[in-house]
């Protein structure tokens, strides 16, 4: 039991990793077009107060960046050097695996080695790539959302009629731009969740073993649920 759990929780973390860069590859014109989009007039600040909001809002992403980079970076160098330490699996590899040749041997050992590394290191790529440019959208979305509030609360009755149709379009396009933004990541957020419920599972059954309560599984799986979609928001 112990080894089927290890292997599906390895397996959804590898598959719905593909499956997200899937995704993107499918979605390639749609986030081209978002990044052309960022850099169009009608999105930059008009004064210096909306210009402090978006840096601010840029500084809390990139924390955010930061604190990704740096768990994921932690986690993969831990897991790839791992063998190195210590036994851990009787092929000294970062991942158990069956193999049609003996991987104790060298080059095999070594070239298996660099492989699984590789692998890893490429699923990590996608998911923090997945992960910062989905939180940078959301971001630069909220930013418009506080410029379209700042513009509004500017309207006074001697503005002109070009104006207030200027702060309507500033609206349409921040619309379009979130329409978009749901296109390209809406599945991707939908393998996000199916692989880490699966991999939750998978968590929790290693840790608690087969003699803990089903009722006990279920409140911890609803609680990681909630933390994750919480999250989302």
């Amino acid at each position: 039991m112990h080894e089927v759990a290890s292997c599906i929780y390895i397996c959804a973390a590898m598959i719905f990793a593909n499956v997200k860069a899937v995704l993107l590859y499918l979605n390639r014109d749609d986030m081209a077009m978002l990044m052309e989009l960022i850099g169009a007039k009608i999105f930059q600040p008009k004064n210096l107060r909306q210009t402090k909001m978006a840096e601010e809002a840029l500084r809390f992403h990139k924390n955010q960046r930061l604190l990704i980079l740096g768990t994921c970076f932690t986690a993969v160098s831990c897991l790839v050097t791992t063998p190195i330490f210590y036994n851990k699996n009787e092929e000294q590899l970062p991942f158990t695996g069956w193999y049609p040749f003996n991987v104790t041997r060298s080059p095999h050992h070594e070239l298996i080695y660099l492989y699984q590394c590789t692998a890893i290191f490429f699923e990590v790529f996608i998911n923090m790539y997945t992960e910062i440019t989905m939180g940078a959208f959301c971001t630069f979305i909220s930013i418009q959302c506080d410029f379209i509030c700042d513009n509004l609360r500017s309207i006074d009755a001697k503005d002109s009629t070009a104006k207030i149709n200027d702060f309507v379009e500033h609206h349409i396009q921040t619309v379009r731009f979130s329409k978009i933004t749901e296109v390209v990541y809406a599945e991707i957020c939908l393998a996000q969740f199916a692989s880490i419920t699966l991999a939750l599972c998978m968590s929790l059954l290693l840790l608690s073993g087969v003699g803990l309560l089903i009722t006990e599984n279920k409140l911890q799986l609803d609680f990681g649920i909630i933390c994750f979609l919480g999250g989302l928001q």
